[in-house]
């Protein structure tokens, strides 16, 4: 349920704000705090910007070696750049961790320690999500081969993958309900 109402809320508001309700939902389903809940969710944003880095690589090599096409390399750089970006905020809260919490307001430092053990606490099964994260873009890509083999359209699979993958890239960071634009 709580997945399903942040994928609406998200296609109606900005800045994939059904993340944080779907954090809401189930830090008052569950009883626990919102802010570990939300560190949770951070991890898996952070491993999908991770995914979706990997898997776009792998495309735009592909279809560098085997066609004429070559992928954008600003595609490219933004996909790294996000990962560049994601590493040095999850190096920055893992080198600062409680310590910054001892500099904050009680209240205040309360959640960021929640969120700091959401956070890192979700990385300690990295293989099991990484994993179910890959299939899950895989079956992005599936879903796409689908659509274009019902079309009758035939494309290498290289570039399939690196079009599904781009898609999932720009709206990593949406500034528009549902990614439109």
């Amino acid at each position: 349920y709580a997945i399903f109402m942040g994928w609406f809320v998200s296609t109606i508001s900005w800045f994939r704000l059904g993340d944080p309700y779907r954090a809401f939902i189930l830090s008052r389903t569950l009883g626990v705090s919102f802010s570990g809940i939300f560190g949770t969710i951070i991890a898996d944003r952070i491993i999908d910007v991770v995914s979706v880095f990997l898997l776009l690589f792998l495309g735009g090599s592909i279809l560098v070696i085997q066609s004429d096409f070559h992928p954008s390399p600003g595609l490219l750089i933004v996909a790294f750049s996000l990962v560049v970006a994601t590493a040095i905020l999850l190096s920055l809260m893992k080198y600062l961790g409680i310590r910054l919490a001892r500099m904050m307001p009680t209240r205040l430092a309360k959640a960021y320690t929640n969120l700091y053990q959401g956070t890192m606490s979700s990385f300690k099964k990295l293989h099991i999500i990484g994993l179910l994260s890959l299939i899950i873009w895989g079956a992005e890509f599936a879903r796409l081969f689908l659509i274009l083999h019902a079309l009758g359209l035939s494309l290498p699979p290289s570039l399939i993958l690196f079009v599904a993958i781009s898609s999932a890239l720009l709206s990593t960071v949406p500034v528009t309900p549902g990614g439109i634009g």
